[in-house]
């Protein structure tokens, strides 16, 4: 799985990178926000405006997205 790391980016930046990131990327992709409520909202209009899920990562790290194309999860429930 690919991971964007978006610590130690200005919010310009991480809109940027993470609009080149989804699309350039298969999915599941992983995107690391911290705990920047302002990280965390770019990532989610970005992932919505691609009509891509988005669901935290779980696993002691509340700062993570997990990233899936919905074409993928569409097919399953058909």
């Amino acid at each position: 799985m690919n991971v964007l790391d978006l610590h130690g980016k200005t919010h310009h930046e991480a809109r940027n990178l993470v609009e080149n990131f989804v699309l350039s990327n298969q999915t599941p992709i992983k995107i690391i926000t911290g705990n920047s409520h302002k990280m965390k909202v770019i990532v989610k209009e970005v992932v919505e405006k691609y009509e891509m899920y988005y669901f935290p990562e779980h696993f002691g790290n509340f700062g993570a997205y997990i990233i899936q194309d919905k074409t993928i999860n569409e097919s399953i429930y058909e």
